[in-house]
C-alpha cells in the first residue's frame, strides 16, 4: 500500500473545528429528520491524508450531480 501525503506541506492543526462540527451536527439533524437521504463526504485527517465516503447511492445521478455541484463551487471559493 503507498503511502499518501499532503500536497500543500503540514497537516493543518484540529484545534478550531468549531465550523466542521457544526456543519456535521447540523447535517447529522437534518439526516434524523428524513429531509437528507444521501451524502458525500471528502475528508482531512489531522495527519493530512485524505478520505472520502458516501451514503444514500440508490441516488446515483442526485449524487453524481451534487458532488459534481459541489467540486465546481469550491474550486470557485478558493480561486477567490
Amino acid at each position: 500500500m503507498a503511502n499518501v501525503t499532503n500536497m500543500f506541506g503540514e497537516p493543518a492543526t484540529a484545534a478550531d473545528n468549531t465550523e466542521l462540527i457544526k456543519l456535521l451536527e447540523e447535517t447529522l439533524e437534518r439526516a434524523r429528520a428524513g429531509s437528507i437521504t444521501g451524502a458525500a463526504v471528502a475528508t482531512i485527517r489531522a495527519d493530512g491524508t485524505i478520505g472520502n465516503s458516501w451514503a444514500g447511492g440508490d441516488q446515483t445521478i442526485s449524487m453524481i450531480a451534487s458532488v459534481s455541484m459541489l467540486h465546481h463551487d469550491f474550486l470557485h471559493a478558493v480561486a477567490r
